[in-house]
């Protein structure tokens, strides 16, 4: 396949499709597999062209929103062909709403568990706090960025598909400042990874896991902790957990 220039969504069309969103979900359940709906907002300006390039690739659709196996592929892919592109690209909400209407619309849609207007704001929209670690498409971006290990000559996204398996073992670390920070998430989940490794897991100690990371911020610890001082800290953590309970 060849080259295609990206796109932004542009922000007229952004607070249309916004504010009308109650209006706009049917046109998502009603027009599944055809996302040209869209070009009709912002008086046929729903979109403009950037001059940076990415390769013209084709994610699969999913069979159901838990096919955790083609989401996890495509995830992967998905880091692969945008990972060369700026960080103020990948950090901006319009770019990721041109790519879910005009290359992955059928697969986003997919993948959402409820086709509910609350939603459409937070996976489409990527409206609220640390939006982008909550929308469709960008979510899975991240999730492999943070988890990708560069040094493990084996298997590089070995970390990537543990998170994809069971998204709980992540899911607590959205919330967190601190979840755009990759020594931090690599050190947490490696923790987690050898520890479910050993035989042992418990999903409800995630959210406890992820808060005492977080007080460990609250006192500046955290700011100066590698990922291994991270791991250390998560897995002893856990493996006190799982004594107690």
């Amino acid at each position: 396949m060849g080259k295609i220039n990206i796109g932004y969504m542009t922000e007229a069309a952004y607070k249309e499709l916004k504010e009308n969103i109650e209006t706009y979900k049917d046109f998502f359940i009603n027009n599944p597999n055809d996302s040209s709906w869209v070009d009709s907002l912002a008086e046929g300006k729903a979109f403009q062209a950037k001059a940076y390039q990415i390769d013209d690739f084709v994610l699969e659709i999913p069979a159901s929103a838990t096919d955790i196996a083609t989401i996890t592929r495509n995830s992967i892919l998905l880091y692969e062909k945008l990972k060369h592109l700026p960080r103020y690209i990948l950090s901006n909400k319009y770019f990721w709403l041109w790519f879910m209407f005009k290359r992955c619309y059928s697969v986003a849609l997919v993948m959402m568990e409820k086709k509910e207007v609350s939603s459409f704001n937070n996976q489409w929209l990527l409206g609220g706090r640390r939006g982008l670690f909550f929308g469709i498409i960008s979510r899975c971006y991240y999730r492999v960025a943070l988890t990708v290990d560069e040094d493990h000559n084996a298997d590089r996204y070995y970390l990537t598909k543990f998170t994809f398996e069971s998204p709980s073992r992540f899911r607590e670390l959205t919330w967190r400042t601190f979840s755009s920070e990759k020594h931090i998430v690599m050190g947490f989940m490696r923790a987690v990874y050898d520890t479910v490794k050993s035989g042992k897991e418990r999903s409800s100690c995630y959210d406890d896991l992820a808060k005492d990371v977080s007080r460990l911020g609250s006192v500046k610890i955290l700011d100066v902790m590698t990922e291994d001082d991270i791991y250390h800290y998560v897995f002893d953590r856990y493996q006190e957990y799982l004594r107690v309970n």
